[in-house]
Parts: C-alpha cells; sequence; structure tokens
C-alpha cells in the first residue's frame, strides 16, 4: 500500500505471472490492520475509529443483557 493524500488512487494491482503463463492479479486493499491499528491510503484512521466503536457497541450491549433486571445478573455479582 501507498500512502498519499492525493485524491487519486496511488495503489495500482500487482499482476504476477504464473507458471502455467497465466497472469494473477493481488488487488490493493483500502485499508491495511497492522498491529491491531487500521490504516487506509491518506493516514486518516476513520476505518479504525468505526471498528473500535463497532466493538465498543458490541460489549455495552452484551453487558446490558447481563444487566437485564428481570432475568440478568444479581447486583452482588455485577
Amino acid at each position: 500500500m501507498h500512502y498519499t493524500r492525493r485524491c487519486l488512487d496511488g495503489s495500482p494491482a500487482i499482476h504476477l505471472p504464473e507458471e502455467d503463463g497465466s497472469i494473477s492479479t493481488i488487488p490493493t486493499s483500502s485499508t491495511v490492520r497492522w498491529l491491531g491499528v487500521y490504516f487506509d491510503q491518506k493516514l486518516l484512521f476513520n476505518k479504525h475509529v468505526t471498528k473500535i466503536a463497532s466493538r465498543a457497541e458490541a460489549a455495552i450491549a452484551n453487558m446490558s443483557m447481563l444487566a437485564n433486571t428481570t432475568q440478568g445478573l444479581s447486583h452482588y455479582y455485577l
């Protein structure tokens, strides 16, 4: 991935020749995950923030199911 602030796509697809004479194409990705952080081509962290926010929302939803007043855990265990 090439990191740039230009508007144009700076990462062309990679074309590799195969043993049988055909050419395989490796498409570029819009984001790369490296050490748990999502990077995009313009080094904006919008994708990373979106992913982490969705994980946090899922964790809150799971905790709210556990803290249900009718069928959830008791206050001692919460």
